[in-house]
């Protein structure tokens, strides 16, 4: 999950973790499946006023390579969700 300043494009959070704590891994979903994972967390004080984008993507533990997002068949830039 990356909390990304609009503008710029930078991350300013980052927050990496299994899905559900790790209770219920992606190996498991089945196709269409919904998994509720909430998250939290801290913006830094030094965050000023803008736009911000939060980004979800989901990689491979092994081998940290991003899964592959489509819409209507097309891939996504960055292969994440917004």
């Amino acid at each position: 999950m990356h909390l990304i300043y609009y503008e710029e494009g930078n991350p300013v959070v980052l927050k990496k973790g299994e899905p559900l704590g790790g209770t219920f891994l992606t190996s498991l979903w089945d196709k269409n499946e919904i998994a509720a994972d909430e998250r939290v967390f801290t913006t830094p004080s030094s965050i000023y006023p803008g736009a911000y984008m939060l980004l979800i993507g989901i990689y491979i533990l092994e081998t940290i390579q991003t899964l592959q997002v489509k819409k209507q068949g097309i891939r996504i830039p960055k292969d994440a969700m917004a």
